[in-house]
C-alpha cells in the first residue's frame, strides 16, 4: 500500500472519530432537555448550571489525568501511563482517543445528573463529577479500552454498553439511593408528567 492510501485512510479514521464523538457530546442537549422537563421549574437555572459546569470539567478531568489512568492497563487494573505533570496533557497524536474517551466520559456524567436532580447543591454535584470523571470513569474505561484485565478475557464493549451506560447508571442508581426520593413528587394524586405539564401550560397562560 502506497504512502498516499495509508494517509487517506488515517484521514477518513480520523474523520469518522471526530465524527462519532461530536454526536456523542451532541447528546448533552437531549440529556439536558430530559432533566429540564422532568423537575419543577423553579430549579430550572440550576439544571442548566450544573450540565454546563460539568462538560467543563469532565474536559479538565480527562485532560489532565483521566486520559491516562484509562490507556496502556495491559491487563491491569488501571493505565500504566500515569503522567502528573498536567501542563504536558494529551499527546498530540492521541487527541483523536482523547476526543471519544472525552464523549463517552461526558455521557456517562450526564446520566447521573436527572438521577441526583433536585437533591444535591450544585457543589455537590460537581464534587461527585470531579470523582466520576476523574477516578472512576477512566479506571473501568482502562479495564476494557485501555487493554485492561477485562480486554486481557476477550470482553469487547459495544456502543458503550458497559463502559458507559453500566457505570453512568450504577452511580447514578447509588447516588439516588443515598438521596432517598424527591419530596413532593405528587400532588392531588396525579403523577410527576401531569403535573408538570399543567404548571407549564399555567405559566403560559399567565404569560399571554
Amino acid at each position: 500500500m502506497d504512502e498516499l492510501a495509508v494517509k487517506l485512510i488515517s484521514s477518513l479514521n480520523n474523520l469518522q472519530l471526530i465524527y462519532g464523538g461530536v454526536s456523542a457530546i451532541g447528546i448533552a442537549i437531549g440529556f439536558l432537555m430530559l432533566n429540564t422537563g422532568s423537575i419543577s421549574l423553579k430549579n430550572t437555572n440550576t439544571m442548566l448550571r450544573v450540565s454546563l459546569i460539568e462538560n467543563m470539567v469532565c474536559a479538565f478531568g480527562i485532560w489532565c489525568l483521566g486520559y491516562r489512568i484509562s490507556m496502556d492497563s495491559i491487563g491491569g487494573l488501571i493505565g500504566t501511563g500515569l503522567d502528573f505533570d498536567i501542563f504536558r496533557t494529551v499527546p498530540e497524536e492521541n487527541s483523536m482517543k482523547f476526543i471519544v474517551l472525552f464523549a463517552c466520559a461526558q455521557f456517562t456524567s450526564s446520566i447521573t445528573t436527572g438521577a441526583l436532580a433536585e437533591r444535591t447543591y450544585v457543589d455537590t454535584q460537581i464534587a461527585f463529577k470531579v470523582m466520576l470523571n476523574v477516578l472512576i470513569f477512566p479506571i473501568i474505561a482502562s479495564w476494557v479500552w485501555g487493554d485492561g484485565w477485562l480486554a486481557k478475557y476477550g470482553y469487547k464493549d459495544f456502543g458503550g454498553s458497559g463502559v458507559v451506560h453500566i457505570v453512568g447508571g450504577t452511580a447514578g442508581l447509588v447516588g439516588a439511593a443515598i438521596l432517598g426520593p424527591r419530596l413532593g413528587l405528587f400532588n392531588d394524586s396525579l403523577p410527576i408528567v401531569e403535573n408538570r405539564i399543567r404548571e407549564k401550560l399555567e405559566r403560559l397562560e399567565h404569560q399571554y
